[in-house]
């Protein structure tokens, strides 16, 4: 990422900050709030409540990753990635949601890569900070970002314009992004999206709403918005909403 400045979110700041954090083998140690913390404790054994790991990551995505699939009429794919796959949970669970694909989980942190290596045999994965000016990690027919550091969580309208060219390049033909994010979080993608399709041209964006999560599977999605829409209006979180890019222009 040349030419950003060096905030926290930086590729090159967090692979300085979780180096840090890899030096420390004693688990107390360990702050639990910080990400690379609770990796770390997470590896070394320590208990989950005490790693406060519910807080870094989805421990239990499976539900959320069907109802994504079904709202967008994913079906078949050969090759996934999920960008900034912290434990693998949410790696876990789209190779058992795609069971014919390979799916690579790639994150900076090589704690969280070594734990979910040694945990989710059917996924693949790789310790690598995702940066526009890295190389490509593959081919791809689907490309999952649920919302990772840098990419999301910042306001640079250019910094998040090159994360999405990158993804986009590297997207088999029909190809798609899926971008899941805390949607009305003012400090991320979703408050500069409009600068970003601008810097963009040749990519498709579509925003859709889609069912909470946590509402039972089975209900089909014309029943399940008009429910979530509900829960919004009775001060719930309801109504969940993603992002998806596709290439526009042939390669």
């Amino acid at each position: 990422l040349q030419g950003f400045a060096m905030e926290w979110w930086h590729p090159k700041q967090l692979k300085e900050d979780e180096e840090k954090i890899r030096s420390i083998d004693e688990v107390t140690a360990l702050d639990p709030k910080s990400d690379f913390g609770s990796y770390r404790r997470m590896l070394l054994g320590d208990d989950p409540d005490r790693t406060m790991i519910a807080n870094h990551n989805d421990v239990q995505p499976l539900r959320k990753v069907q109802r994504i699939i079904r709202s967008l009429g994913l079906s078949k794919a050969k090759r996934i990635l999920d960008a900034g796959c912290g434990l693998g949970f949410t790696t876990a669970a789209l190779a058992q949601c795609f069971k014919d694909a390979r799916v690579l989980g790639v994150d900076i942190s090589a704690d969280a890569v070594a734990y979910a290596s040694a945990r989710y045999p059917a996924a693949e994965f790789k310790a690598e900070a995702i940066s526009p000016d890295a190389g490509s990690l593959g081919r791809f027919d689907l490309i999952f970002c649920f919302e990772f550091y840098p990419f999301t969580r910042n306001t640079d309208a250019q910094m998040q314009a090159s994360f999405v060219r990158y993804f986009a390049d590297q997207l088999n033909e029909a190809g798609l992004i899926v971008i899941y994010q805390v949607w009305n979080n003012p400090q991320s993608l979703s408050a500069i999206l409009e600068d970003v399709k601008r810097l963009c041209p040749g990519l498709l964006f579509k925003l859709h709403d889609i069912p909470h999560p946590r509402l039972p599977g089975w209900l089909p999605q014309s029943i399940a918005l008009p429910c979530s829409r509900l829960m919004g209006l009775t001060g719930r979180e309801g109504v969940k909403r993603l992002l998806t890019v596709e290439v526009l222009t042939p390669r």
